[in-house]
């Protein structure tokens, strides 16, 4: 009996792949919401009642928890291996809760920002921008753009910090800077030993102490 051809046998074998891969996901579990009854933040565990179901279950938390009872979350997994996997509403974050005595709750990568640069700099960014201005630049000469903030919106003079977007900083870009800052706007500077259009990135924060 002759082997079969090539063709053949790649076909054989696509089928054979196309089948295990529908059974593998027809037994695989498939997630199910359910509501918060109780969390154990210490253990990494929270109890849950599925939709329809009136007794809990405990299953396992990871760096995404709710962050109150009564919250539904997504449950997938197996057995004991059940785990949250998604939260409907307000996440806790273990990454980004604060010791002060107790673990107070930090909602959200802004206030863990504000918390960081209030402990090196005792102060508080108070309101933030950010932004884009390209400039075509005249070769060695600095080479300025004005840029507008919004009306009204910071307080005070905020600090600007400005970053070229570039492939040879150094040697073509030569130097970015700021002048004329005011709580209106800025001068993005930009010295280039080429003329070239330059797209230059900024972040002004208004700090409160």
């Amino acid at each position: 009996m002759g082997m079969p051809d090539l063709s053949f046998s790649m076909e054989l074998r696509d089928i054979l792949k196309r089948m295990i891969r529908e059974f593998v996901d027809s037994e695989r579990p498939r997630y199910r919401y359910a509501q918060v009854e109780s969390i154990d933040r210490p253990n990494r565990k929270c109890a849950v009642v599925y939709n329809g179901e009136t007794g809990s279950v405990l299953v396992n938390m990871g760096a995404l928890q709710p962050s109150a009872v009564g919250q539904y979350v997504r449950i997938e997994g197996i057995g004991t291996d059940k785990f949250v996997a998604d939260v409907i509403g307000e996440p806790y974050y273990p990454a980004f809760a604060l010791q002060t005595g107790v673990n107070s709750q930090i909602s959200g990568l802004d206030q863990t920002l504000r918390a960081h640069v209030a402990t090196l700099l005792g102060k508080v960014p108070d309101r933030v921008l950010t932004g884009r201005q390209g400039l075509t630049t005249v070769a060695n000469t600095p080479t300025r753009g004005r840029v507008n903030f919004p009306s009204n919106y910071f307080s005070v003079i905020p600090t600007v910090v400005v970053s070229p977007l570039t492939s040879s900083p150094g040697s073509a870009v030569i130097e970015t800077s700021v002048t004329d800052l005011s709580a209106a706007g800025f001068d993005a500077v930009v010295y280039r030993n080429n003329a070239s259009y330059t797209d230059v990135e900024w972040v002004a924060i208004q700090m409160t102490g």
